[in-house]
């Protein structure tokens, strides 16, 4: 993506890269786009732009004017644009209103596109890690719609408070790292954080990885027996010389 011009390769049968014209992603033109995970499946290309889902319809064309190249064309349903929907915020209590929940990949598959959403903040007096994953749908009739709750979500997400690690949902959940046919694989990338004299101290790295069961939407973790991204520093208690007198 550069703006909302698509670039695309297509992998040919010897494993090389044929170039694709590029197309326009069909949105609003007063909308800015800037990408930042996308995923395509079944001639479906989705893309999300800050907090909103995009998919539209697209298809590979020869380019008449140029015998043996091909252009990708986008083909909205319903509409001149793109299918959209704004994914939910993980923290809705107004507290929170000023920190932004972020989409970190998307999976596409025959039963739609699943979204991986991080809201995280460990600065001021209020720290959480919390995160989920939302599946999506794109309808025949060219609209997106949000299939269920999102699955992963600490329960203490639309309090106003601090929120603890939970070994049973996620903490920071970073990408994709792998499927099967039974489950999707995500890292999981948060600490732990204890209230110590009064301020917040992370006191441990929760590197984990999340399998989401493609049939129940079950979820469990394990150790990842890896680091993700950079560790955090666990806090350690001051070694302060006392001196002692008669």
């Amino acid at each position: 993506f550069n703006g909302s011009t698509v670039y695309c390769l297509k992998e040919k049968e010897d494993h090389s890269f044929e170039y694709i014209v590029q197309g326009s992603f069909p949105i609003p033109p007063a909308t800015p786009l800037n990408v930042t995970v996308a995923a395509a499946y079944n001639d479906v290309l989705f893309v999300v732009n800050g907090t909103t889902l995009y998919a539209c319809k697209f298809e590979i064309e020869d380019l008449p004017a140029h015998p043996g190249l091909k252009q990708l064309q986008f083909k909205p349903v319903g509409g001149p644009d793109a299918a959209s929907l704004n994914l939910p915020k993980l923290r809705s209590n107004s507290g929170f209103s000023s920190n932004s929940t972020k989409c970190t990949g998307l999976f596409a598959d025959k039963d739609g596109v699943y979204c991986l959403l991080s809201e995280n903040s460990v600065t001021g007096n209020k720290w959480y890690m919390v995160g989920a994953v939302v599946q999506c749908a794109y309808k025949d009739n060219g609209t997106l719609e949000q299939k269920g709750e999102p699955k992963g979500l600490n329960p203490d997400a639309p309090t106003a408070e601090s929120i603890k690690f939970k070994p049973a949902y996620f903490s920071n959940p970073v990408c994709f790292i792998g499927s099967d046919e039974d489950n999707l694989y995500i890292a999981d990338d948060g600490v732990d954080f204890e209230d110590i004299n009064e301020n917040w101290h992370i006191t441990a790295n929760k590197n984990r990885i999340a399998a989401l069961n493609r049939k129940t939407h079950d979820l469990t973790f394990k150790d990842a027996g890896a680091t993700w991204y950079g560790e955090g520093q666990p806090y350690s208690s001051p070694n302060t010389p006392v001196l002692l007198w008669k």
